[in-house]
């Protein structure tokens, strides 16, 4: 719930160096990484290599450019993936003797595994796979299972945006192309550079496991900004709807999104470069380079936008650079190395459409992932993965001074709205470093069993000045996962994916708290504090209700069902917050969710056409809420404990998913694809402590019934959808985009309100976006390509008092420089 309060304002950072303590867990952790890495190379050196290599080709019998290849023994891709040149073909050399399928895909056709494929040492394997057309392409994902699975094996839902999306579309941020999945509410504060939060089915925007390369990079307590992601150097975007902490622990409570860096596969190094520019002032340039030689893969890019934005003090400037190293030690043992950088500033006016713009308060934010990996089999049926995770993000916020903000000819206030702001400066430094473990075997020909470990360690430095007080704090935690799961398949009709995890959380009381509770003369918790250990299990069917039937109106006819648990571990603010206003309680439980779904998958016309439906159900408990006394000081616990945060509130979210995707037939077919997607999501506040009102004519402070309790949750809209009509050719290509979002919920930023002067819920206005994209390949060097956004002018805001951007556009040159044909 805070996060709907807090990006009505926009905060943000140049982070003070902070002091991070490392367990001797971590060092042991370390201490194994590096063992581990050494065996592998020192046993497998000796071992020698094979090849496999061969074709993906269409019906007719073409080869297929720039498909994935990804190879592993049974379900565990340890070996590697590639993409097939401009005649389809692919390659794998080095890889050590063994059993192994190989699973092919490319946009607009069907996912195809060849299994059983037995590789000697000193001898090559030729292949040939054949994709038929379909309307939804398969793909193997990752973040479903933490192992390479098809998406036609997992009961659960996932979407997944590709490299050619992403391209095709012309986005300049990641949380654009996020609008395209059913179940996301995606709400950006004004335009470019605003707070934007993802809302996945009726959860909070904190609610969501965000990952890069594996790493995770939420906020400790799960808030992730979507504001500074863009997508050069991008291979894929995977997002899981539904709880995900069997596998991922606290935050994952409503879904996880990863974000997937490009490898490097053209024997010829690649370059590609990108200019572009458009409305408000607005430029972008990127810059790739990429390729692969012998034992050695690389992927490395660039990228810089700027615009004036819409208003004043609404300016914007992102950097950004991504880089993703392969090394191939042995046959049977690969090292990856993969980071990504950002590093942004910019304006922050306010909510301009009721005051003048903020003339001076600003934002700079930077932020890091990195990860070493280490992939290594001990057997032909037994993989292993060792990581190294590392994530650091800054923000410093800062207003130099106050000003009147109802300057003339400007917008009249609301009642009991007021006009000025406050000098301030807020910075929110933080840091998660961890080692993550997994061991993956094949049982037999159709079992998969995965069993690892994460350990992980929490740190951040706080510090606020204001015209009230001065406060800093440095909290840490530390975060140990065991997960279990097995994934089992019967005749390729039956798939069951079924997984727990046990995870601990503790950490101690910081001293500055501990002096302001025994200064207060409330208990001060002794010891171990944090949630302690706490179990979440998942399980998801997909069972193949129908076979699918060349040349048959009706085809493959899925059934899908899942059910798990998740959490969310408290924010350090409301766990350790010194601050006699902000009093942290060390010893809150986890925020929780338990939700299920079921749905059915159909195809038509062979795989031509595919609907999809999901009922989903998702209830959240124990959510910390903020408490006072009427003097606005801290609650006392029945322990004897002060403190302005409680585990009390309930929500509830439920609705319905429906996707729809088909490919014309006849003089159109196979170039223009039409895709709609409708969500109906019925949330509410079930249950919420009582709130402080002062009411007239007194107006002395009283505690009375939450009003909100049965009123829709904030910002997630209870209609929502959007369609797509694209056409793909072999130069050009085009799609025109419409994005629907119906009222909802919202909160008053400039009278801190939730309701307006007669006590009706305020709620903010639905919307239609409708926007256009397209390229013209001129050669295989130069294209161009453009994007129309907005293109009905709506004048609309995501945010209530936060207008989002008029008719705008962009449009740019593309050069691509070596590389193979085709990839």
């Amino acid at each position: 719930m805070q996060d709907s309060i807090a990006s009505g304002l926009r905060c943000g950072i140049e982070a003070p160096p902070s002091k991070i303590k490392v367990l001797p867990g971590f060092f042991i952790a370390a201490l194994l990484f590096f063992a581990l890495t050494s065996a592998s190379v020192n046993v497998f050196a000796q071992q020698k290599s094979a090849l496999i290599e061969g074709t993906v080709v269409d019906p007719r019998g073409a080869g297929i450019a720039g498909a994935r290849v990804s190879l592993g023994p049974t379900t565990e891709a340890a070996a590697g993936e590639t993409r097939t040149d401009a005649e389809g073909k692919f390659r794998f050399s080095k890889i050590h003797e063994g059993d192994y399928q190989l699973i092919a895909e490319a946009a607009g056709f069907t996912q195809s595994t060849k299994t059983n494929i037995s590789v000697r040492s000193d001898k090559s394997e030729a292949v040939t796979i054949t994709l038929q057309v379909a309307a939804i392409s398969d793909s193997v994902v990752v973040t479903a299972t933490r192992t390479q699975t098809p998406l036609s094996e997992f009961g659960g839902t996932v979407s997944v945006i590709n490299d050619g999306d992403l391209s095709r579309g012309a986005y300049t941020n990641v949380s654009e192309s996020l609008r395209l999945v059913p179940g996301l509410a995606v709400v950006q504060t004004g335009g470019r550079g605003g707070l934007t939060s993802i809302f996945i089915r009726g959860g909070e925007s904190d609610y969501n496991k965000v990952l890069i390369d594996g790493v995770p990079v939420n906020q400790a307590g799960g808030a992730f900004d979507f504001f500074a992601l863009t997508p050069e150097n991008l291979e894929r975007i995977e997002v899981v709807r539904g709880p995900q902490s069997a596998l991922f622990g606290s935050d994952a409570m409503a879904g996880a999104i990863q974000l997937i860096t490009r490898r490097g596969y053209s024997s010829t190094p690649k370059f590609d470069l990108s200019a572009e520019g458009g409305s408000f002032d607005f430029h972008r340039e990127t810059a790739v380079l990429s390729g692969a030689r012998r034992w050695f893969d690389y992927s490395g890019s660039f990228g810089f936008q700027s615009t004036d934005g819409r208003f004043n003090n609404n300016d914007y400037i992102n950097r950004s650079a991504s880089l993703n190293l392969g090394f191939k030690l042995s046959p049977s043992a690969d090292l990856r190395v993969t980071s990504r950088w950002n590093d942004s500033r910019q304006g922050v006016p306010g909510p301009t459409a009721t005051l003048f713009a903020d003339p001076d308060q600003r934002q700079k934010h930077r932020d890091i992932a990195l990860s070493g990996a280490l992939d290594f089999r001990t057997g032909s049926r037994w993989s292993h993965n060792a990581r190294f995770v590392y994530s650091e993000f800054g923000t410093n916020s800062f207003d130099p001074a106050a000003q009147d903000l109802t300057q003339p000819g400007t917008p009249p206030l609301p009642p009991f709205g007021f006009g000025f702001d406050s000098a301030f400066a807020f910075n929110d430094h933080e840091k998660r470093i961890g080692a993550h473990f997994q061991s993956t075997a094949a049982i037999g020909r159709s079992n998969l069993f995965v069993a690892g470990v994460d350990v992980e360690h929490e740190s951040a430095v706080f510090s606020n000045s204001d015209i009230f007080s001065q406060s800093r704090v440095s909290p840490d935690r530390n975060n140990l996962g065991i997960f279990l799961q097995d994934q089992l398949a019967w005749r390729d009709l039956l798939f069951i994916t079924a997984g727990v995890r046990a995870e601990r959380n503790s950490s101690t009381v910081p001293s500055d708290l501990r002096a302001v509770l025994a200064q207060l003369g409330s208990f001060v918790p002794d010891g171990d504090v944090g949630f302690g250990w706490t179990a979440n299990p998942r399980i998801a069917l997909a069972l193949v209700a129908r076979r699918h039937r060349e040349e048959s109106r009706v085809g493959l006819s899925t059934i899908r069902a899942s059910f798990g648990t998740g959490i969310k571990e408290p924010t350090l603010t409301e766990a350790f917050s010194p601050s006699p206003f902000f009093l942290g309680n060390p010893n809150l439980n986890p925020e929780r969710a338990i939700s299920y779904e079921i749905g059915l998958s159909q195809e038509f016309y062979s795989r031509r056409a595919r609907v999809d439906f999901t009922y989903f159900d998702n209830r959240f408990r124990d959510i910390i809420t903020f408490e006072s006394t009427t003097s606005f000081g801290p609650i006392t616990l029945p322990t004897g404990r002060l403190t302005h945060f409680i585990n009390t509130d309930r929500s509830s979210a439920r609705g319905v998913e429906l996707t729809a995707t088909a490919l014309a037939g006849g003089v159109f077919r196979s170039r223009l694809k039409l895709t709609g997607s409708y969500t109906f999501l019925r949330s509410r506040l079930d249950q919420a402590a009582d709130v402080l009102v002062f009411a007239p004519p007194t107006f002395e402070g009283v505690f009375r019934p939450n009003p909100e309790i049965g009123l829709p949750l904030l910002r997630r809209p209870r209609h929502s959808g959007y369609f797509e009509v694209g056409w793909i050719a072999h130069r050009f290509d085009a799609a025109i985009t419409g994005v629907l979002v119906g009222s909802r919920r919202d909160f008053d930023a400039v009278r801190f309100a939730k309701f307006d002067a007669n006590g009706k819920p305020i709620f903010n206005d639905g919307y239609a976006k409708l926007d256009a994209s397209g390229s013209y390949r001129f050669n295989r060097y130069l294209s161009a390509f453009a994007r129309i956004e907005n293109l009905l002018n709506e004048d609309y805001q995501e945010v209530l008092g936060f207008p989002a951007y008029r008719l705008n556009f962009t449009a740019g040159l593309r050069l691509r420089l070596g590389g193979d044909r085709g990839l």
